[in-house]
């Protein structure tokens, strides 16, 4: 992962692509100048503009983007940046259908009236759950009851397109961005709790130390990383130092 990220620094700086690492990538940049001792992936940040433009001019001799992909059963609302020398088997579903990654979220415009926040996040919540239901309606880690119910569901669900819901999280996540608003927030991890802080948090961007390189974070971090953490220079009990995600990885044959 840490190389992949080289990768995209590398080909950002080039195009002039602003980006910012995130998530606890961003934690672990400002309290350990690095990745976090104990995590398990690596996020970044980007304008919709400048993740647009990434996701369409990005090239690599190593890595590949993995996009939104029914067909391989990947129904992100953000991009990995995957290496395709990798597998990864998740403990839950099994093999999965790309590498190790690193994950870019893109930033919108978030309404101002707090009460429109609240049911544009339900919508895209909505929105992707419908989609879920429409292109993966039988889980193993569902029981059968719960099963025949989504397939059920799934059933009535067939007029629509599998692109249908994702393509409608999508826009309702653009939403706002033609408009001048005071927040930006993330929205693309919708399982999540969305977050949002003010759109200046995202003016500026520095260089810090990441390990043996410079990597770009948005000046505002401190903003940003408490309005979703706290008091995120706290370290958090021995206890719960655990990787979040419960997959291993692998080197392909």
């Amino acid at each position: 992962m840490h190389d992949i990220l080289k990768d995209i620094d590398a080909f950002c700086r080039k195009e002039n692509i602003k980006y910012s690492l995130g998530e606890g990538s961003l934690i672990g940049a400002v309290r350990h100048h690095g990745m976090i001792p104990w995590d398990d992936d690596m996020d970044i940040l980007m304008l919709r503009d400048e993740y647009e433009h990434f996701c369409a001019t990005y090239r690599s001799d190593k890595y590949v983007i993995q996009r939104y992909d029914y067909k391989l059963n990947t129904w992100f609302l953000v991009v990995k940046v995957v290496d395709p020398k990798t597998i990864i088997r998740v403990v839950d579903t099994g093999e999965e259908p790309y590498g190790l990654w690193v994950t870019i979220l893109p930033i919108d415009n978030a309404p101002d009236d707090e009460d429109e926040l609240k049911r544009m996040e339900k919508r895209i919540r909505n929105n992707m759950r419908l989609f879920g239901v429409r292109n993966n309606p039988w889980r193993r880690e569902r029981n059968i009851l719960r099963n025949i119910g989504v397939y059920l569901f799934h059933i009535i669900l067939l007029p629509f397109s599998k692109d249908y819901w994702h393509n409608k999280a999508e826009r309702e996540m653009k939403r706002y961005n033609n408009v001048k608003t005071k927040r930006r927030g993330q929205f693309a991890i919708w399982l999540h709790q969305p977050w949002v802080c003010s759109s200046s948090t995202f003016d500026e961007y520095i260089d810090v130390d990441f390990d043996d390189m410079r990597c770009s974070i948005i000046k505002g971090y401190d903003e940003y990383l408490r309005c979703q953490y706290g008091d995120y220079m706290q370290l958090p009990p021995v206890e719960k130092q655990l990787p979040k995600h419960e997959y291993t990885a692998y080197w392909k044959d």
